[in-house]
């Protein structure tokens, strides 16, 4: 009878037992952060976006242009650092990068000695650059070679 006093007595809700993990020791396998969308984008004033090798590298180059400011004009500021790499990007010799650099910034009045110092980080950074996208290329022409 289904009136309003009568138990209700229904076999199908049972609890049930959640599945086991498979293995709950192993790690995720390593994915490509870009790929997987966990990667954060760095979109550069002109709208270009910059990769993830290059957005790594910009950082160790940006602290190290950060403790080259504290050391020759004893101030500490990541954004003039960031500035100060961004005007290198058009520039492939020193000369045509310190001029730049004391047409955007020559209030600071930077030693020509900082000026150098910064050149060889960016040239070291690019150095790493290049090598990184090296690899990364032999690395797919491998990959392709392997498919064939």
């Amino acid at each position: 009878s289904s009136g309003i006093n009568a138990e209700y007595g229904d076999s199908n809700l049972c609890p049930r037992r959640a599945p086991a993990p498979q293995n709950p020791q192993a790690s995720p396998a390593p994915t490509d952060p870009i790929q997987d969308g966990r990667a954060t984008v760095r979109i550069k004033q002109d709208g270009t976006v910059q990769d993830a090798v290059m957005s790594s590298l910009l950082e160790e180059a940006k602290l190290k242009v950060d403790d080259l400011l504290e050391a020759y004009m004893g101030i500490r500021d990541l954004e003039l650092a960031c500035t100060i790499l961004e005007t290198s990007d058009d520039n492939s010799d020193k000369a045509n990068f310190a001029q730049d650099i004391n047409d955007l910034l020559g209030d600071f009045a930077f030693p020509e000695e900082f000026i150098s110092n910064v050149w060889d980080i960016i040239q070291t950074e690019r150095a790493k650059t290049d090598s990184k996208t090296d690899n990364s290329t032999a690395d797919s022409a491998a990959d392709n070679k392997a498919t064939e």
